[in-house]
């Protein structure tokens, strides 16, 4: 085999891992942004842009940015070796994960509900005195609003000209 021969093949096998670590990529966004966020438009972006970034700096180190058809099969078959071969352990893999996470979560939520509740209970007036001081301060803008507009005619340009010049008709 010539030097170029092995260039090219080395060239190819660094492409096919390209599009195996693009596959885990795949899973990796799709367990973080979907399982865990349910938002599938987020994680597609996230994708896209984790793909460019890797097909670019592979063909960048596999063939210093040349775009041959040999370097894309090989990128296209890594990515399909990925999902045929590995992709079920790594779901499989990150399903556990998810499953420890959501256990993990409850047991820890129990304790949590529990006291909220005996507190909810306990302290029900105090709560229901906090909210209706609360909607007093969220409506507080608008009284305030009301009582600038009844009296802003005294105090700011045109309202004030024209109750100026009320008075000196009145006085005439």
């Amino acid at each position: 085999m010539s030097d170029s021969n092995i260039v090219n093949l080395v060239s190819f096998i660094q492409m096919v891992y390209g599009g195996l670590a693009i596959g885990f990529c795949y899973d990796l966004v799709d367990f973080v942004f979907y399982a865990i966020a349910k938002k599938r438009h987020l994680s597609d972006i996230v994708f896209w842009v984790c793909t460019l970034m890797i097909a670019s700096t592979v063909f960048f180190y596999a063939a210093d940015l040349s775009l041959r058809l040999f370097l894309l099969t090989g990128l296209i078959a890594g990515w399909g070796l990925y999902f045929l071969a590995i992709s079920p352990f790594i779901q499989w893999i990150f399903e556990r994960i998810g499953i420890f996470f959501e256990v993990s979560a409850n047991a820890v939520a129990k304790p949590v509900k529990k006291a909220y509740r005996w507190g909810r209970k306990k302290y029900e007036r105090e709560i229901l005195a906090v909210k209706r001081g609360a909607k007093n301060i969220i409506n507080l803008p608008n009284s305030i609003k009301k009582v600038y507009n009844k009296y802003s005619k005294y105090f700011i340009g045109k309202r004030r000209q024209e109750h100026e010049q009320a008075k000196q008709e009145e006085t005439r």
